[in-house]
């Protein structure tokens, strides 16, 4: 190795540039053909410069003289992914260089999910359009392909808003780590790039799905795979339980994502949670549509309840006498309610919260939340079957929250311990024998007489609200 060799020109790398791009970029500068040209001197192959990677193919640009790790020979079985996770493929935003002064290539874009532009919500490129063949890092020039045809004369269509969603599903697009300088591809974003590209191969019907397949290591999804995907994510969690009983013919549901868990540990990834608890909900309805009557256990699970509360209720006589019926078997009474009752009571249920629900949802204690009852904050509702007073309207919830949240001021000022009062302990002060009720005080609070305050901005719970003894006295609220 040379001891001083370096580039007349060696442009510096952008906070968010790729590092195939950043080697493109200075190849170009120096008027060499691509990344074959830019490792001559060195004598590195392009394959090679990917796997070195920054750590090592920096300072040789600087003129420094290092010896090469005994793993810097590709691997030719696995051209297309090197172990760093820098791929051949790569993809780019035509319009995003357009309204570049210097053009560049965005890490991002190298990303194996990396399917639209953030900014611009357009597919990206991944093939020249002139002649289709697909965009590679080894090119000889950056902007445009090697058959002559510039990149930025070419368009792209927008991303659907399904394939945004399907993205999101899968990891959080909003990782800085993928936007950073020469960041290379986490595996777990290609453990999921290659799920997706074993879906749309099921779906063209080149492989089984929980059939032994040949490996992927190419684990860039193209944009031609996308009309295969579109019936498993479209019409999400539906599309994608209904492509999957159609992947494998299974009567039972648990057993056919317990296989598809076991063999791509698609539980890994953020938006699947649902899909399990869907297939419970969808094999839970299929149950109950083929009978006539629904017992304890169904109106324990959408009233959530203990089954020995429901059997107080029926022996109450708050279910009509004719849902008490001889169990065959054992000969002993069981509930056995009709299919209409049983929909009106999962109607009203659905539409309401418990306490705990409710104080889970607004940030507070059980307490403040049954204060909120008391006072006519919070919506009560009386649901079938049962009176229970501490029942709650969902819709009230996210209406109080904002009604409160639009008040609050940012606190600058330090007070002492006993000054501060939080919402829980506001709320169940107001509604102590002695003190006024707290419908009052949220008529201050409209008013701007009676002030919120938080220590942060950014506010999520109204426990993060606190208000000052000195303001509930100087209104009334506080006794002297």
């Amino acid at each position: 190795m040379p001891d001083a060799l370096t580039f007349a020109i060696r442009r510096a790398g952008r906070e968010d540039e790729a590092w195939p791009g950043y080697l493109l970029r200075n190849a170009g500068e120096n008027y060499v053909s691509g990344l074959a040209g830019f490792g001559k001197p060195y004598h590195l192959s392009p394959d090679q410069l990917l796997n070195l990677g920054p750590e090592v193919v920096l300072p040789l640009l600087s003129g420094k003289a290092c010896a090469l790790p005994s793993s810097s020979r590709p691997s030719h079985s696995r051209a297309a992914l090197n172990p760093a996770g820098r791929m051949h493929r790569c993809r780019i935003c035509p319009q995003c260089w357009r309204e570049d002064n210097d053009p560049y290539a965005r890490a991002v874009w190298d990303q194996p999910l990396s399917l639209y532009c953030v900014r611009h919500k357009r597919l990206l490129l991944d093939a020249c359009q002139a002649c289709g063949r697909e965009l590679d890092v080894r090119r000889r020039v950056l902007l445009s392909c090697d058959c002559g045809a510039s990149f930025l004369n070419q368009t792209t269509s927008a991303a659907q808003p399904w394939v945004v969603g399907m993205i999101q599903k899968l990891i959080d697009p909003a990782d800085c780590q993928r936007e950073a300088q020469f960041a290379a591809a986490s595996a777990s974003e290609r453990s999921a790039a290659r799920f997706l590209r074993r879906l749309a191969q099921h779906s063209r019907g080149e492989v089984d799905l929980f059939d032994g397949a040949p490996r992927i290591f190419t684990s860039v999804v193209p944009t031609s795979d996308l009309p295969a995907l579109a019936t498993w994510f479209k019409n999400w969690p539906h599309g994608f339980i209904s492509s999957l009983r159609c992947a494998q013919e299974s009567l039972n549901r648990l057993a056919m994502w317990s296989d598809l868990n076991r063999k791509y540990h698609v539980d890994r990834f953020p938006g699947f949670v649902c899909i399990e608890e869907a297939m419970k909900e969808a094999l839970f309805e299929q149950r109950r549509t083929e009978r006539d009557t629904y017992g304890i256990r169904e109106l324990q699970r959408i009233t959530k309840h203990s089954h020995r509360t429901i059997e107080r209720w029926t022996d109450a006589g708050l279910f009509p006498p004719e849902s008490q019926v001889i169990d065959p078997v054992t000969g002993a009474n069981r509930l056995a309610v009709s299919r209409a009752l049983f929909l009106h009571i999962q109607r009203a249920y659905r539409a309401v919260a418990n306490v705990p629900e409710s104080a889970e949802v607004l940030g507070c204690s059980e307490r403040a939340v049954r204060g909120l009852i008391a006072c006519g904050a919070l919506s009560a509702v009386q649901p079938p079957i049962v009176k229970r007073s501490f029942l709650v309207k969902r819709r009230t919830l996210p209406r109080l929250k904002q009604r409160l949240f639009k008040m609050v001021r940012v606190c600058t000022r330090r007070f002492a311990g006993g000054e501060r009062l939080s919402f829980s302990e506001c709320v169940s002060f107001n509604h102590s024998p002695s003190g006024p009720r707290w419908k009052r005080a949220l008529d201050f609070i409209d008013r701007g007489l009676l002030r919120l305050y938080s220590d942060s901005a950014v506010l999520g719970r109204l426990d993060d609200i606190f208000v000052l003894r000195s303001d509930l006295r100087r209104c009334g609220l506080l006794r002297p």
